[in-house]
C-alpha cells in the first residue's frame, strides 16, 4: 500500500475540522473517498491501494463525527457537502468523488448542491426501490436518535443492522459481540447522519430518486455482481434517472469495495470524463 504522502486537515464552513490524508502522485487527476455508514480511515482505508491500481491521487477523510474529525452540533446534511467542498479546494484542477453506500448517496447530494466536481462514482448506494428488501420505516431516524439521546449506542447500531442494512439477528448479535464493535461505538451517533443522507429512498419507490436528475456531472454506477438483488434494482432505477449516467456490473464484487475490482472502471471514467 502507498504511504501516505500527507496527512493534515482542512476548515469546514462552520469551523469543523475535516481529517485527511493524500496518496499518488500530486499531478494525477483527483479522487475523493466518501464513506458510507460507520466507516472512517481508521477502520476502512483503500485510498492507498485504490492510488496504486489506478495512478490516480486519491484523498481518504474522516466525515465528520468520526475518527480525527471534529462534529461541530446542530447536524445538517448540508455541513457535510460543506466539508466535501473544502476538500475539493485542495484539487484546483478538479476532483472526482468516489462514495460508497449512503456515501454515494452523500456524493450525488454534494453534486446537485453545486459543489464543483468532475464526476460522481456511485458505488453501491443502497436506496430500497421495490419490494426486494423490506423498507426503512419512516420513525427510522426518529428511534436512532432516542437511541442514542439516552446512551443505547448498541441499540442504535442493532436498528441500523436490522432495519437500515437488513441483516440477519444473529449476524448483528455476532457483530455487537465480536472485535469490531468497539471501533463503531465511538461513531454509533453518526447512523442518525446516514439515514437524514438517504432522506426517503430507502422506502419502496424509486420515485424520490427523480431529484437526481438534476445532477449536473457525469456519474458512474457501480454495483457488485455477487451484492444483494436490491442493490442491483437501486443502481438500475439511479442510472435510469441520470441525465448522464452509467451503470456497471462488477464480477465478483459485492457490497465491499475492492480497488483491485474497481481500479479499471474508476481510471477508465476519470480519463473519459477528464476531457
Amino acid at each position: 500500500m502507498t504511504t501516505a504522502q500527507i496527512t493534515s486537515t482542512v476548515t469546514s464552513t462552520d469551523g469543523t475540522a475535516i481529517a485527511l490524508e493524500t496518496h499518488g502522485p500530486a499531478g494525477a487527476p483527483t479522487v475523493i473517498g466518501v464513506h458510507g455508514a460507520t466507516a472512517y480511515r481508521g477502520i476502512l482505508n483503500t485510498a492507498g491501494d485504490l492510488a496504486d491500481a489506478t495512478g490516480l491521487r486519491t484523498i481518504s477523510y474522516d466525515r465528520r463525527g468520526r475518527g480525527e474529525s471534529g462534529d461541530t452540533l446542530p447536524y445538517a446534511v448540508e455541513r457535510e457537502i460543506e466539508d466535501i467542498a473544502a476538500i475539493v479546494d485542495l484539487a484546483p484542477e478538479g476532483a472526482w468523488l468516489l462514495g460508497e453506500s449512503s456515501g454515494a448517496v452523500l456524493a450525488l447530494e454534494a453534486a446537485l448542491a453545486g459543489v464543483p466536481v468532475r464526476g460522481v462514482i456511485a458505488y453501491e448506494p443502497p436506496f430500497v426501490v421495490d419490494a426486494g428488501r423490506p423498507s426503512v420505516p419512516a420513525d427510522y431516524v426518529q428511534r436512532i436518535d432516542a437511541h442514542i439521546a439516552a446512551g443505547r449506542r448498541l441499540d442504535a447500531f442493532k436498528q441500523f443492522s436490522l432495519e437500515g442494512v437488513g441483516m440477519p439477528a444473529e449476524m448483528v448479535e455476532g457483530i455487537a459481540e465480536g472485535p469490531w464493535w468497539p471501533l463503531v461505538e465511538p461513531v454509533a451517533h453518526t447512523l442518525a447522519y446516514d439515514g437524514r443522507i438517504m432522506r426517503d429512498t430507502m422506502r419502496g419507490s424509486a420515485s424520490p430518486l427523480a431529484r437526481y436528475a438534476a445532477v449536473p456531472v457525469p456519474v458512474l454506477v457501480l454495483a457488485g455482481a455477487e451484492s444483494w438483488p436490491f442493490v442491483h434494482s437501486a443502481a438500475q432505477a439511479l442510472a435510469a434517472v441520470l441525465p448522464a449516467g452509467e451503470l456497471e456490473l462488477l464480477p465478483g464484487a459485492d457490497h465491499q469495495l475492492q480497488p483491485a475490482t474497481v481500479a479499471g472502471p474508476i481510471a477508465a471514467f476519470v480519463a473519459r470524463t477528464a476531457r
